[in-house]
């Protein structure tokens, strides 16, 4: 998996950040969804994937995405966290 997203999939995980610093986690995670697929594993994704359902407090899917992320990108300290 590449290190780096590219647009117009940055493009889209930026706006699901702008989204959560609105408070707005819902159009988060609609935004986040135009993400292309093959690259929805990826950590920067799962990273916003696991604010977007921090906000929604579904703390069971914020565990699981905890894991993937430490699968996927074991030395990033927010898989961790």
């Amino acid at each position: 998996m590449k290190n780096t997203l590219e647009p117009p999939d940055i493009f889209h995980v930026d706006a699901a950040k702008g989204w959560l610093e609105l408070g707005d986690h819902i159009a988060a995670n609609d935004e986040l969804e135009n993400v292309s697929a093959r690259l929805r594993a990826h950590p920067d994704v799962l990273d916003v994937r696991w604010q977007i359902y921090a906000r929604a407090k579904k703390w069971e899917a914020c565990v699981e995405i905890a894991a993937a992320i430490i699968k996927v990108a074991p030395g990033r300290s927010d898989g961790w966290t």
